[in-house]
């Protein structure tokens, strides 16, 4: 097996070192964006907390519905058509 000289190794651990180099810049840019998508969901979650304190309780349809018409429909619902 031959041997590689010592310029051969020279210009790998160069090359091995710019694309580091490229890579470490790389990983800084990802984790600025990380922990900035991050603090926008973490502000995001606080706010829709603070204001679902705010609102008023949601009512279901049916509770303004007269009591004749959810009986029809809950018994249309139960029982089959009658021939």
């Amino acid at each position: 097996m031959q041997q590689r000289s010592n310029d051969d190794n020279k210009r790998l651990m160069a090359r091995l070192d710019n694309i580091a180099r490229e890579m470490n810049a790389f990983l800084v840019v990802l984790a600025i964006g990380l922990a900035t998508l991050d603090a926008t969901c973490y502000w995001a979650k606080t706010v829709s907390d603070a204001f679902a304190h705010s609102r008023p309780p949601v009512v279901a349809a049916s509770n303004h519905l007269p009591s004749a018409a959810v009986t029809a429909s809950a018994a249309d619902d139960v029982a089959p058509p009658v021939p």
